[in-house]
């Protein structure tokens, strides 16, 4: 007796240490991704997600697509964002347009994200002594691999 109640104890509590360890999900319009490590829910409506890892690093995701980057681009400058590049790439099923810019030492990465299933625009920030980031390093790859 003894001896099924430690194990059933151990199970326990390795259950609990596999739950605590599991990424967490969010979804937006129906469509559900892996919240990214280190990343938590702040605030969530039917086409809006935001997440936060501090003050610092937080990831917004809103359902649409751009109608025009320039205008996009040109009121962001106006709100005194500083511009300062863009790259068009494929990733996986997206056609993504990435935008950067840079405000009191922030770096705003801005993604529109095209497919066939879902469009999505991301916004990324972080400090800018922080290196650029890039491939998996970059949590928007998590929301883009794992979408559905």
């Amino acid at each position: 007796m003894k001896c099924k109640s430690v194990i059933l104890a151990f199970v326990l509590i390795l259950i609990c240490a596999v739950s605590a360890v599991a990424a967490s999900d969010a979804t937006i319009d129906g469509h559900k991704f892996t919240i990214p490590d280190g990343y938590s829910l702040y605030n969530s409506s039917d086409d809006t997600v935001s997440l936060e890892k501090d003050d610092y690093h937080t990831i917004t995701i809103i359902l649409g697509d751009a109608q025009n980057l320039d205008d996009a681009r040109d009121n962001l400058e106006n709100m005194g964002y500083n511009y300062s590049g863009s790259n068009s790439y494929k990733y996986g099923d997206f056609d993504v347009v990435q935008q950067n810019y840079e405000l009191d030492g922030i770096v705003i990465y801005a993604y529109v994200c095209m497919s066939d299933k879902v469009n999505l625009i991301i916004t990324l920030t972080a400090p800018k002594s922080e290196p650029a980031l890039e491939g998996t390093d970059n949590p928007v790859t998590t929301i883009l691999d794992t979408i559905n």
